[in-house]
């Protein structure tokens, strides 16, 4: 089919609402989360898709305490926090597809809520014989803590960290 002035007529573009999947309503993230959608599902020729994805502390989205746009992976797309979000605070999360070349957006996704409930907000630390470490550069990240018995029978903590560059620290 074609218009009168022989060009061809294509369908139109339809980019529908992605899906969050991580994090997952209700869950316990620490300060920097990976967001995981489902790509969007699109019907006629759309351009490369991007993601818009949206962080805030309130359900009506202001203020935003995070923006990113990413471009489509395959199946899915993931994007993790590039700065610190609260500590220790319920945030709310959505995402929108963007057709950027044609100036298509799907409608905005379903809204997920997560805690940060990981994550330790030093400036509320009571810092007993050690200097306040909030405002120091952050230069590695823990990963993982795990206590081998009990504390008061001698019980190991076990941390796992990502390497800061100091292999002569006694942590």
């Amino acid at each position: 089919v074609s218009t009168s002035l022989g060009r061809p007529i294509e369908p139109p573009i339809v980019i529908n609402a992605p899906s969050p999947v991580s994090p997952a309503s209700g869950a316990g993230t620490n300060a920097l989360p990976t967001f995981t959608v489902t790509n969007a599902q699109r019907s006629g020729p759309a351009a490369a898709i991007t993601y818009r994805i949206e962080v805030s502390t309130s359900p009506a989205f202001s203020p935003i305490v995070l923006t990113a746009t990413v471009n489509e992976g395959i199946g899915s797309t993931s994007y993790t926090a590039a700065t610190e979000l609260p500590a220790e605070t319920t945030l709310y999360w959505r995402v929108t597809a963007l057709d950027s070349t044609n100036g298509i957006t799907s409608p905005v996704s379903s809204t997920a809520t997560f805690q940060t409930s990981l994550a330790i907000d030093l400036t509320k630390v009571v810092y007993l014989n050690s200097p306040n470490i909030s405002g120091w550069k952050r230069t590695g990240f823990l990963v993982s803590v795990e206590q081998d018995g009990n504390e008061a029978t001698g019980g190991q903590m076990c941390t796992r960290f990502t390497d800061p560059g100091w292999p002569d620290s006694l942590w």
